[in-house]
């Protein structure tokens, strides 16, 4: 049976996974601009295989982040996040201040992304860079989708823009710290260490949620936005025998609420006629799809 102090304990904690959920959709919120309309016109770059399976299977493949190309994003975001308790515990004013951050340094080496899954989407159909990057050298394709579209899915936990600013950067990952440290000043001390053990965990847990959204500033040109979700490994299924991802959205037999389909600026004829063939089969319609303009020919006199 609970003592007073650790029911009291409980209730503070209750409340405080309430305010970290409200703190990193502020957050994301703000990183992108305000509310984010659903109208906003949201691209996701492939190649030909990838769009012809997204149009068949009326799904979308959130891949989870540790099995990305990009996750030494995550990397970043935990050396920025060490630095910042690093130096934090050097400096604290008080030992019990100190001890709660030696304690996440120490959580931060446990960390586990394999329930985090990410998909990523530029606010430009017409970004060379994503072209070259992500659509096959600019012979693939791009699916436009609303925003409003995205935040219907069932189970997403962010929609955010990548924030690319070192600056920027570090100023979220102080203010998440001084969440902590003001949630962690309301919390009762109590015999029982799991409470304190479940406090450090959330910290850490919630702060990695945000990891996806933290770029490079070499890759500022790109615009990328994030959509992160969150499934435990009963959800996950895997391609190649080991990229675990997840189908967004799930359990759904209905063709994808698509926009525009548009086509690299070398993307050939051919794989032009075959997307308005997977298009038609998929139960697409007659939809329409945008060729960008094709670089023209160097003249050599």
């Amino acid at each position: 049976m609970m003592t007073n102090i650790e029911v009291i304990a409980h209730l503070i904690f209750t409340k405080i996974e309430r305010d970290v959920d409200r703190l990193l959709l502020g957050i994301a919120e703000r990183l992108s601009g305000g509310a984010i309309p659903d109208a906003l016109p949201l691209h996701h770059y492939t190649t030909q295989a990838g769009l012809e399976g997204i149009l068949h299977s009326h799904h979308m493949r959130a891949y989870n982040i540790e099995a990305q190309t990009d996750y030494t994003e995550v990397r970043y975001f935990a050396s920025l996040l060490r630095a910042e308790l690093d130096y934090r515990y050097g400096y604290a004013e008080s030992d019990d201040e100190a001890r709660l951050y030696a304690a996440l340094r120490r959580r931060m080496r446990a960390v586990s992304a394999t329930n985090i899954f990410v998909l990523s989407f530029s606010d430009d159909g017409a970004r060379d860079r994503m072209w070259r990057l992500y659509g096959q050298r600019q012979e693939g394709f791009s699916i436009c989708v609303s925003a409003g579209s995205v935040k219907a899915w069932p189970g997403i936990t962010l929609l955010t823009r990548c924030v690319y600013d070192p600056g920027e950067q570090r100023a979220i990952i102080r203010e998440i710290l001084d969440f902590a440290i003001a949630s962690y000043r309301r919390l009762p001390r109590t015999q029982n260490g799991d409470l304190h053990d479940k406090f450090i965990d959330l910290i850490i847990r919630a702060s990695s949620w945000l990891s996806p959204a933290f770029k490079l500033h070499d890759y500022a040109e790109e615009r990328e936005w994030r959509v992160v979700f969150l499934r435990e490994r009963e959800h996950h299924k895997a391609a190649n025998g080991w990229r675990h991802y997840i189908e967004l959205p799930e359990k759904s037999e209905q063709p994808l609420p698509i926009i525009a389909i548009s086509a690299g600026p070398r993307c050939p004829d051919v794989r032009v006629e075959e997307a308005r063939k997977f298009a038609h089969e998929g139960g697409y319609g007659d939809l329409k799809i945008h060729v960008h303009e094709r670089p023209k020919p160097e003249v050599i006199e």
